[in-house]
């Protein structure tokens, strides 16, 4: 089934991403200005007009009406503009004007450092239909004399077009004057869609990167992707004790808690502060009038004591060893009664079958008729089978998920890892990291 996304979710997605999309944005539309800068160059341009006329009889003195036999007089002159070019003719005007000859000669008259095919390039003809009119442009980013050049071209190009055809009236309407310079690069153009290319691809990048994260975000990625119930979500200080009291409510009322004593409190990798979360946990469930004891089960890198700034001479280890009685071993929390506090100990060679063993089994039989929960501050499942072993021997297991940081492949592992030895996971946490 295919995950819908909502307008809400997408602005969340470039609001996450904004860093990308503007750092995309930045690098094409500074790379696009630069590469035009750098492709740029002054292209200079001019234009010679010519006319072409034809020869037409023209009334000059009109008949004498009061005179049968007078005759209107005529005279032969030459008309410019009026002429019609046909198709043929500029075909050949084409032709002539591409003469190597021609070009030739332009070169030599003005001692230009380009070549004939260089030249030739840099030549365009139109002819306006219907109006007797030839326009030779010269362009070019070589061509600072542009205007030499085209004038110097119309004059040899007249004079061929004299000598090769019955054309004899052809005449410039227009001479050259200083080129117009332009740039072959619309730079402001060119930024502008560096611009647009740059936030698309900047936005598309984003999206790809969401949908090849698999980082938890929101409790709707821990319920819908994982199947996991979110039993509380705790954000940071300095709001994070209303929503332990929150979870401390689902905990003590919740049909999926009852009867569930003994709650180990780990993480799938380690990405997480538990030690701090178990131990916020345990005191606002004391507060609540109900006898907790936290237990640090973690024998391997044990960090509450550090934290509390206890004693870890006497702990778990001494206990299930037989060193030491719990007693003994036990710290009262100062800020409240309720909470009482077993350390990890010192650290063992095999924790994982000291955890699974009938010790850890006798002891947390007897802790059960003593306390109302027994609290288990574990180490992070990853490739250690610490907590898993420990976990089937509790009555609930709780994950702890860090928004933006647990990886939802991680979890998955965990979770298969703790279904395979029975183990029930009553609930996650999401930690707003």
């Amino acid at each position: 089934m295919e995950e819908e996304i909502s307008l809400k979710d997408m602005f969340q997605i470039l609001k996450r991403r904004f860093t990308i999309i503007l750092a995309t944005f930045l690098l094409i539309t500074i790379l696009g200005g630069a590469f035009s800068f750098l492709l740029n160059k002054q292209e200079y341009s001019s234009t010679t007009s010519l006319l072409v006329g034809e020869e037409k009889e023209v009334i000059v003195e009109p008949k004498d009406p009061e005179e049968e036999d007078s005759e209107p007089v005529y005279e032969t002159t030459i008309v410019y503009g009026d002429t019609i070019i046909s198709k043929q003719a500029s075909s050949l005007y084409n032709e002539i004007i591409a003469r190597r000859d021609l070009l030739e000669d332009v070169i030599n008259s003005l001692n230009l450092n380009i070549s004939v095919g260089q030249l030739k390039n840099s030549i365009t003809m139109e002819i306006p239909p219907d109006s007797g009119i030839i326009e030779i442009t010269v362009t070019g980013i070589t061509m600072s004399n542009a205007d030499e050049i085209v004038n110097e071209i119309a004059k040899g190009f007249m004079e061929l077009v004299f000598e090769i055809t019955e054309v004899e009236n052809i005449r410039v309407m227009n001479t050259a004057n200083r080129p117009i310079v332009s740039n072959t690069q619309n730079i402001k153009l060119n930024i502008a869609i560096s611009a647009v290319l740059g936030i698309m691809i900047g936005i598309f990048l984003a999206f790809i990167m969401e949908y090849l994260d698999d980082r938890i975000r929101t409790i709707d990625n821990v319920e819908e992707r994982l199947k996991l119930e979110v039993i509380g979500e705790v954000p940071n200080a300095p709001h994070a004790s209303e929503a332990l009291r929150t979870i401390r409510t689902n905990i003590q009322f919740s049909s999926k808690f009852k009867d569930k004593k003994t709650l180990v409190i780990t993480s799938p990798v380690l990405d997480n502060d538990n030690t701090k979360l178990s131990s916020d946990l345990s005191n606002i469930i004391a507060e609540g009038n109900k006898k907790v004891l936290l237990i640090d089960s973690d024998l391997r890198n044990p960090s509450l004591h550090e934290k509390l700034k206890i004693s870890n001479d006497k702990g778990l280890s001494n206990v299930l060893l037989g060193n030491a009685d719990l007693e003994e071993s036990l710290n009262a929390f100062q800020e409240n009664k309720n909470l009482h506090i077993l350390t990890s100990g010192p650290a063992q060679e095999k924790p994982a079958e000291l955890l699974s063993g009938d010790e850890m089994k006798g002891f947390l039989s007897i802790v059960k008729d003593k306390y109302d929960y027994i609290i288990l501050n574990s180490h992070p499942i990853g490739e250690i089978t610490d907590s898993i072993a420990l976990s089937a021997l509790a009555d609930g297991v709780i994950l702890v998920l860090s928004s933006g940081v647990t990886r939802e492949k991680d979890v998955e592992v965990a979770k298969k890892a703790l279904e395979k030895v029975g183990a029930n996971i009553v609930g996650a946490l999401l930690n707003q990291a």
